[in-house]
């Protein structure tokens, strides 16, 4: 029965998904969605999701099929559940207990997970199956009933008010599921128990309008991520307001369709004893089937033709050394090592690119700059670990110390420079507005939100302290470096897009070979995939400032501001000379960074920190330390 309940809709779902992601998804959206069907197949999606979870994965709405780990924890459930059920119905005075136990145990790993492996805690079955468990309790009878009427009436208001606080109090930052989905779930439990009579449940849940609504619930939760993480892939930009409520109603509507053609004559009309677990299991290999050969033809790229593939070409434009030098902050710190991420030039002198993966975008450009000095150049950059020393990192959701590695790392890379005089001139790069601003550009309600910065003076998890934190700590680490004799560059915030640019330029031209035409982001008649200058600066103002009022106040420090450069006659553009500037929404690209620096407005800002001419005046000191490119 529950073959028959849940896959014939699923399968209509799962291959209407599969036509739009072949007519319009780029190679690498349609191996993805390929791999997501292959084990939504087999339900095993929780699992693929819960190790997708990291620093560069693809954010969450950008699976369309993401919505399925549910399915996947419910069959595993199934799987389980059964086996259990009949040593408690053998024995049925332990069933009551082995059932309390069970939610207990549950629940407790569920709320010690949410804190220290939140995402196997929303994804697997031992952390959500107290939440089934519940069910099965009511669906058993073991829980206390009551015949009184105003009991009933008073536990169906207690339960639809619990329910309302889940909706109103939580959002996308609370720690979920553990303590925070005690109160939705015993909510439910109660309008369930009390039974259909109950007050809540006859006069607000009983009416005709939100049972139609009920019917149809399991095909508005099949449609309706597909079709709001297909219009993310399949537009070059975020939808506005109106395209939602259009997509909303598109929702509705293929809903209403699938409950009535498909769900129905599968659960109660003609088609409910045609079907046995032969079909069933066919309908899910096949799903598997055809899912895997998406994902070992690659996301079948001979769908597109050459220029669409080209568009998104600029997408692994990344620093070649990325792999090797951008460490990972979540791994204990096992010391620095220069000469794996060193480029040895015509002298002894060196440049060092100091930050981030922001920073890590800039080495190539700063290695041409360097190489016309005759400095070699060193890279030590860490993801999501900006270049500030004695700056401890909170997680704003969890309100712990996370990122251990960076503090570690910064004091390292500090103490490496001052310790050697032939480190000369040092480039400093982060996603500063991140923990100005502390929202992302473009998703600022989205996603997991920016940690707090505290210092030994600044505790309190506040935006106000956590600029002053940032501030302070960069002006420290300048003034350090430079009191050393070190000449600093600190580069300022990149303008973001808040959209995924070479992604962007390839969705444009297949909506135009489709008959397509999608207006730019701001106006009609707006460069492809630009933004309003006035947007970006709003964005950036408030870092840029920070920092330029740092180096204009420390002498033998220079500020680079690449802005200048890629924002003029009112929008911000994302290709330069037909040059794509980056590789995602805010990271640069190799080419991007390389024309940035050879651009004259920003030469000029670095120029009072290089002399832009060589001096190999040093090249008697003798061999320099070997190091690899």
């Amino acid at each position: 029965r529950r073959a028959k309940r849940i896959l014939p809709a699923l399968t209509v779902v799962l291959f209407a998904t599969l036509v739009a992601g072949a007519l319009f998804l780029l190679p690498a959206d349609f191996r993805l969605l390929g791999r997501h069907m292959l084990y939504t197949g087999l339900f095993l999606s929780n699992f693929v999701f819960w190790k997708e979870t990291g620093y560069f994965d693809e954010a969450a709405e950008l699976k369309p099929l993401l919505h399925t780990w549910s399915l996947g924890v419910e069959e595993q459930f199934y799987l389980a559940w059964p086996l259990l059920l009949i040593l408690g119905l053998r024995k049925r005075t332990v069933l009551r207990p082995l059932l309390g136990v069970l939610v207990l145990a549950s629940f407790a790993v569920a709320c010690w997970a949410v804190v220290y492996q939140p995402a196997a805690a929303f994804y697997l079955l031992p952390m959500r199956a107290w939440e089934l468990w519940v069910g099965a309790g009511l669906a058993l009878g073991l829980f206390p009933r009551t015949q009184h009427r105003w009991v009933k009436h008073v536990c169906s208001l207690v339960g639809m008010g619990m329910i309302l606080v889940g909706v109103l109090a939580l959002d996308e930052h609370s720690p979920f599921p553990g303590w925070n989905a005690l109160l939705p779930c015993a909510g439910a439990a109660l309008l369930i128990g009390v039974g259909e009579q109950a007050l809540c449940n006859r006069y607000l849940l009983g009416v005709r309008p939100v049972v139609w609504v009920g019917l149809m619930s399991y095909s508005l939760y099949l449609w309706h991520w597909p079709i709001l993480s297909l219009s993310r892939l399949i537009l070059p930009y975020r939808p506005d307001s109106v395209l939602l409520l259009a997509l909303l109603a598109l929702t509705v509507f293929l809903s209403a369709l699938t409950y009535r053609y498909v769900e129905t004559p599968f659960r109660t009309g003609g088609f409910r004893d045609r079907v046995d677990l032969r079909h069933a299991a066919f309908a899910t290999l096949a799903t598997a089937a055809i899912g895997g050969g998406i994902l070992l033809g690659k996301g079948i790229p001979g769908r597109f033709s050459p220029d669409v593939l080209a568009s998104v070409q600029p997408g692994t434009d990344v620093n070649p050394w990325r792999a090797t030098c951008l460490k990972d902050p979540e791994s204990a710190f096992a010391g620095l090592d220069g000469r794996t991420c060193q480029t040895p030039g015509d002298s002894r002198s060196y440049v060092l690119v100091w930050g981030d993966s922001h920073a890590d975008t800039w080495v190539p450009g700063v290695t041409a700059l360097a190489r016309e000095e005759g400095r070699g150049l060193i890279e030590y950059t860490m993801h999501a670990c900006p270049p500030l020393v004695d700056v401890d990192f909170v997680d704003a959701d969890t309100r712990i110390v996370t990122r251990q590695g960076c503090s570690a790392f910064n004091r390292a890379v500090l103490q490496e420079v001052l310790n050697h005089q032939e480190i000369q001139i040092v480039f400093l790069a982060a996603r500063w507005a991140l923990y100005v601003e502390r929202t992302r550009f473009g998703a600022e309600d989205r996603g997991p939100r920016p940690p707090f910065l505290v210092d030994a003076r600044h505790r309190r998890l506040t935006t106000e302290d956590s600029r002053a934190v940032l501030r302070e700590a960069l002006i420290a680490s300048v003034r350090a470096l430079t009191s050393a004799g070190k000449r600093v560059v600190v580069v300022g915030q990149v303008p973001e897009f808040g959209f995924n640019v070479p992604r962007c330029y390839a969705k444009e031209k297949i909506l135009s070979a489709w008959g397509f035409t999608v207006p730019g982001l701001s106006a009609e008649n707006a460069p492809p995939c630009s933004v309003p200058s006035g947007v970006v600066r709003d964005r950036l103002g408030l870092t840029n400032s920070m920092i330029s009022q740092v180096v204009t106040e420390t002498e033998g420090a220079c500020g680079l501001f690449a802005e200048d450069a890629v924002c003029a006659e009112g929008y911000c553009r994302s290709r330069q000379d037909g040059v794509t500037l980056y590789v995602d929404d805010d990271h640069l690209s190799k080419s991007g960074v390389v024309w940035l620096l050879g651009n004259t407005k920003v030469r000029s800002q670095v120029a009072p920190c290089l002399s832009l001419r060589s001096d190999r005046r040093d090249k008697h000191l003798g061999p320099h330390p070997a190091g690899k490119g």
